[in-house]
């Protein structure tokens, strides 16, 4: 899955979920003066960087935050960002269960419902049609989020 920005930059994801397959699951970020290695806290380049402090549980971290913004009455408020990531792994998803090229404008748009086999409703819901790219073309990979 390849992202494009409006500025021309490029955010290459990879996935798959499939068993006995080598697993790696970090964020790269690749530059002309080095690369880092964000979850393992490091830079390696033209001005190399470990992060040497304590070690902490990210999760317990931001949940930490969040209850000491709230306590102080300046509550962090991430609706922006969150709902923007979500969309961000939508798109990639019609994306790649279609095979096409989509827009951010053609997903915030679409009427398509996510694949679910049929109403919404709680309990077992037995396993949904698989896909496979081109099957169900929705249009419209060209990521210009607002």
């Amino acid at each position: 899955m390849v992202y494009e920005w409006p500025n021309g930059v490029k955010m290459f994801a990879y996935c798959r979920q499939q068993d006995g397959c080598t697993t790696d699951v970090d964020d790269y970020i690749l530059g002309t003066k080095g690369r880092a290695t964000v979850l393992k806290n490091r830079i390696e380049g033209e001005k190399s960087w470990k992060y040497r402090g304590e070690k902490n549980n990210m999760y317990q971290t931001e949940h930490d935050e969040l209850f000491a913004s709230i306590r102080s009455g300046n509550p962090i408020n991430n609706g922006h960002y969150m709902t923007v990531s979500t969309m961000v792994a939508i798109l990639g998803r019609m994306a790649t269960y279609t095979g096409k090229s989509i827009t951010w404008d053609e997903a915030i748009n679409s009427r398509r419902r996510p694949h679910t086999g049929g109403r919404l409703r709680m309990g077992p819901t037995g396993n949904a049609p698989g896909r496979r790219p081109g099957s169900d073309a929705t249009g419209g990979v060209r990521f210009f989020p607002q």
